[in-house]
């Protein structure tokens, strides 16, 4: 009895400490990187980490204001000093959070400017919601423009036309957006020295924290193209 009373016991505290983890605050860690609008990267403890900003969705960058909110991110907190408040890991490793610069929430101010939706689909956030039809309202960054097409959407398209196991097969619209793609940016793990293609699913691995605006500088660098998306 006292040992299956010590262990309800032990496991209930193991619940409360990956709880109180998930949900802990991270102060004053300075941001070294930034992937896209929504995607930074911060030093902590002499190591990089990936955080994804919780509750919004910014255009991918080979989309319309794709550029934009990266640089909306960048002007607000690269190299600076932020708070993280951790809400968990994505299927990809990365932490899952909102980011405070100062007196203001970044995830809220891309909202707010119009360079992000309230990705609803993972955060039913009453405050995004309104920063959202505010931003509609005052048609402010992509919303100025004629029915924008919501990142996960243009992200299907890929998804839809790539193979797996072989070069990328686009067609239609996702064709003609790779072409006018002059940005792509591929993502380079640290670890193992492979780089990847935006449209692979290890594009945001937990380690794929290097950036290379070509191929070439990728290989310059002593990376290996992924055997998976060949970019």
């Amino acid at each position: 009895m006292y040992r299956a009373i010590r262990a309800i016991a032990f496991a209930y505290i193991q619940i409360i400490l990956s709880i109180s983890i998930v949900n802990a605050e991270t102060a004053a860690v300075k941001v070294i990187g930034i992937s896209d609008g929504d995607t930074i990267t911060i030093l902590i403890d002499g190591s990089p980490e990936k955080i994804r900003l919780h509750g919004i969705d910014c255009p991918e960058q080979g989309q319309d204001y794709g550029t934009k909110a990266k640089q909306f991110t960048s002007s607000m907190a690269y190299g600076k000093s932020v708070s993280i408040k951790r809400m968990g890991k994505d299927r990809y490793g990365r932490t899952i959070g909102w980011v405070q610069v100062d007196d203001k929430v970044l995830n809220e101010e891309l909202v707010r400017a119009g360079y992000a939706w309230h990705y609803k689909k993972y955060s039913s956030n009453e405050v995004l919601a309104a920063l959202e039809n505010e931003a509609r309202e005052k048609r402010v960054g992509l919303w100025a423009g004629h029915d924008p097409i919501p990142p996960w959407e243009y992200r299907n398209q890929f998804k839809d036309n790539v193979r797996i196991n072989g070069p990328p097969l686009f067609q239609g619209a996702a064709f003609a957006a790779t072409k006018s793609h002059a940005r792509i940016i591929y993502h380079g793990n640290v670890r193992s020295h492979k780089f990847h293609r935006p449209s692979c699913r290890y594009y945001n691995c937990k380690n794929c924290v290097a950036e290379f605006k070509s191929r070439e500088a990728a290989i310059k660098a002593g990376y290996v193209p992924c055997k998976i998306c060949r970019p």
